[in-house]
């Protein structure tokens, strides 16, 4: 059974650089850092696209629930990776509609329960537009973060 889970969130162009940075702040070790042509390219691509991210995060509950399940997350001791978070942007207008997203149950479980993962994401809001993070849950409905 799939599950999926976003955190989706508008920005300017100008906060392109910040938002990068922030996302930079938490890849695993050997990821190739974003920088803002990426994010401006992955906004203007004519097919679909995302890139795939390694988010590193402290160990909370939910995420040594994974790291159980799932011992390849574990980056080092209290370090999870959620190695499967992909990235996609749209251009509207001026702006950007950012989504971070996974389709993995156990990832996409993380992202809803973990308090990690949602202080990470919800401090995205300082990049945001109007100050804010949508969660949207499997059924595509939008809340609040």
């Amino acid at each position: 059974m799939a599950d999926s889970h976003a955190f989706e969130l508008t920005v300017s162009h100008a906060a392109l650089p910040g938002l990068a940075q922030s996302i930079n702040a938490r890849l695993a070790p050997g990821s190739e850092p974003i920088s803002t042509a990426d994010l401006q390219a992955l906004a203007q691509s004519t097919k679909p696209s995302e890139l795939r991210l390694s988010l590193i995060f402290p160990s909370d509950q939910a995420l040594s629930v994974l790291a159980l399940e799932h011992p390849e997350q574990v980056v080092q001791p209290g370090s999870v990776a959620l190695a499967q978070v992909f990235l996609a942007a749209t251009t509207c207008a001026d702006r950007l509609d950012v989504c971070f997203f996974s389709t993995s149950r156990a990832l996409a479980s993380a992202m809803r329960e973990s308090g990690e993962v949602r202080s990470f994401f919800a401090s995205l809001r300082e990049h945001a537009i109007d100050a804010q993070v949508r969660e949207v849950n499997e059924w595509h409905e939008s809340k609040l973060l």
